[in-house]
C-alpha cells in the first residue's frame, strides 16, 4: 500500500525500528543489572506490551485497574497496577481479575485500602502481592518515607496479601532541565526508598522489588 492510500489519521509503524528499540531498551537495563517492567501507559497497546514480553522484560505495569483488565483480556500477564486502589467497587474487580491472572500484582499507600484488600481476598479464597507504595516527592499518591515502615507491618499482619517490596515514583525531577541537577534530584529520592527497601528486605524474605 502506498503511504498516500492510508485513511489518516492512523498509526504507521517501521517494525525493524521497534525491534531494535525495544532490544536497546531491554538491552541497556539488563546491562544495568535492573529487571524492566515498562508502563503500558506510554503506548496503551496489548500488542507492544506482549513484544517487550518477548524482548526480555518481566512484566506490564498499569496506571489503573481498568488498563489491566484489557492487558489481561489480551493475554498480558504479570501485570502490575501501579495506582493504589481506594474504591470496594476497584477492589472487587481487582480481586476479579486476580482469579483470571494469578500473577498480578497492586501497590498499597493506605491502611483502609489494605484492609478492603485483605476482607475481599478473604471471601475470594485467594491472596495477592502487593507494593508498598512510597511518596518520594511527587506528592500525588504513596505514603510518606517516615510511616513507610509502619505500613508494611500493616501489610505482613494480613492473612491475605503478600509483601513483595516497594514502589517510589519522582516523577516531578523530569520537569529539571539541567542533567546534574535532576540526576541528584533523582539520587536524593530513591536514597529514601532504597533505605526503606533495604530495611523491609532485611526482615521479610518476599521483599524482593525495588
Amino acid at each position: 500500500m502506498n503511504k498516500f492510500d492510508l485513511n489518516t489519521p492512523c498509526l504507521v509503524l517501521d517494525l525493524d525500528i521497534l525491534s531494535e528499540n525495544l532490544g536497546k531498551m531491554q538491552a541497556t537495563s539488563t546491562a544495568a543489572g535492573k529487571k524492566l517492567r515498562p508502563h503500558a501507559k506510554s503506548h496503551k497497546c496489548s500488542a507492544l506490551a506482549g513484544k517487550q514480553l518477548e524482548h526480555g522484560a518481566i512484566g506490564i505495569c498499569a496506571a489503573k485497574v481498568s488498563e489491566a483488565e484489557v492487558l489481561v483480556k489480551n493475554g498480558i500477564n504479570d501485570v502490575l497496577v501501579t495506582g493504589p486502589v481506594a474504591s470496594e467497587i476497584k477492589a472487587a474487580r481487582l480481586v476479579a481479575l486476580l482469579r483470571q491472572s494469578p500473577s498480578l500484582m497492586t501497590v498499597v499507600d493506605h491502611a483502609e485500602s489494605i484492609e478492603l484488600l485483605d476482607g475481599l481476598l478473604a471471601d475470594a479464597d485467594l491472596d495477592m502481592d502487593v507494593l508498598v507504595d512510597i511518596d518520594v516527592g511527587l506528592k500525588r499518591t504513596g505514603v510518606p518515607p517516615a510511616r513507610a515502615l509502619k505500613l508494611a507491618d500493616r501489610v505482613l499482619a494480613t492473612k491475605q496479601l503478600r509483601l513483595k517490596g516497594v514502589q517510589a515514583y519522582a516523577g516531578q525531577v523530569q520537569h529539571i532541565h539541567r542533567y546534574d541537577d535532576r540526576h541528584t534530584a533523582s539520587i536524593e529520592c530513591m536514597s529514601q526508598a532504597a533505605e526503606i527497601f533495604r530495611q523491609l528486605q532485611a526482615k521479610e524474605a518476599s521483599c524482593t522489588i525495588f
